[in-house]
């Protein structure tokens, strides 16, 4: 699949759209890292993670960091 949508993403359009694979890929083919007891998406390479989770009161725990975190838009 990985080489389908690389051909894909050489073409100008398919089927109306433009393919951008390298943003598809992270979507269909995510990388996780393990921080401080959570599971996260390695969305970029620069992750400005403090040393262990510290609670605050708009993240009050690891689970709402994880979706917070973990969240991504598709467009």
């Amino acid at each position: 699949m990985s080489n389908y949508l690389h051909e894909l993403s050489k073409k100008s359009t398919y089927s109306s759209i433009k393919m951008q694979y390298p943003k598809i890929r992270e979507v269909l083919f995510p990388r996780f890292i393990k921080w401080d007891g959570c599971v996260l998406l390695a969305q970029n390479e620069q992750l400005d993670l403090p040393n262990k989770f510290i609670p605050t009161p708009y993240c009050p725990d690891k689970t709402g960091f994880e979706a917070g975190e973990n969240h991504i838009h598709l467009t």
